[in-house]
Order: C-alpha cells, then sequence, then structure tokens
C-alpha cells in the first residue's frame, strides 16, 4: 500500500520498513568493509615485519660471509707460506745431498764406504741449516668444541 500527500498529487511514499531495510544493509556494509580495511592493515604491518626481520638476517649472513672469506684468504696464504718453507727446505736438504755425495772424490769418505759417519755429517749439516718451521694458526681456526 503506498500513500499519497495530504494534498493527493505528488508521488507515493515508500513504506517504513523498506526504508530501515535499507539503512541496516548499508550499516552491514560498512562494518565489513571497516573489517576488511582492518585485516589489510594487520597482514600489511605483518610483511612490514617479516621484511624487517628478513634484512636483519640478510646483513647478518652477509657479515658472516665476509668473516669466512676473510678467514678463508688467511688460511689460503698459511699455506702457500708453509708450502714455499716445504720447497726451500727440500731444495736445501737436495743440495746438501748432492754436495756430500760429490765429497765422495775430494778425499773424504764416499756415503758407500763411511755411511754411519756420513750420514751423522748429513744429519749435523742439516740440523745447522734447517730453519725451525712454526704454523701459528690460533689466530686462523678456532677449535670447535667437543660435545
Amino acid at each position: 500500500m503506498s500513500q499519497s500527500p495530504a494534498n493527493g498529487t505528488g508521488a507515493p511514499l515508500e513504506p517504513q520498513d523498506s526504508e530501515f531495510a535499507s539503512d541496516e544493509a548499508i550499516e552491514t556494509a560498512a562494518l565489513a568493509g571497516a573489517a576488511a580495511v582492518q585485516r589489510l592493515v594487520a597482514e600489511r604491518n605483518n610483511l612490514r615485519n617479516r621484511l624487517a626481520a628478513q634484512q636483519r638476517e640478510l646483513a647478518s649472513m652477509r657479515a658472516f660471509n665476509e668473516e669466512l672469506r676473510r678467514r678463508l684468504f688467511a688460511i689460503h696464504q698459511r699455506y702457500v707460506d708453509v708450502a714455499k718453507k716445504v720447497v726451500g727446505q727440500l731444495e736445501q736438504f737436495d743440495g746438501t745431498i748432492r754436495q756430500v755425495l760429490q765429497e765422495g772424490p775430494n778425499g773424504a769418505a764416499s756415503p758407500k764406504e763411511n755411511p754411519s759417519g756420513e750420514a751423522a755429517t748429513l744429519a749435523q749439516r742439516l740440523a745447522a741449516t734447517a730453519p725451525a718451521a712454526t704454523v701459528d694458526d690460533e689466530d686462523i681456526l678456532e677449535p670447535e668444541p667437543e660435545a
């Protein structure tokens, strides 16, 4: 049923029930929209927090990686130095052996004629001329605690 204005002219008025239903629908839609906005804001904040945590973790991993590279380079340099010392000592040993073998015809006993005397002389020469080889890697490698 529609009602008309008091003067009897014009469009009929809408019933109050439909206005009430329309207002409820708008209010429900507004509340749903507000809840959706709150969820989006919470999700955005969560993503920002995750991003910040991942950036901190990445920075930490980069620093750790750089430290490992530095240590690996130091270890490499140590091994190169030790290898050079070993090669030098082997060359010195070879030279001493050759020198001892060549001294045989010059009046001294050859190694075949007096093996124990020449071995003692060789040992004394090597002990006197060989530098003390020390490798100190404590500052490079720290031992892992045993579990």
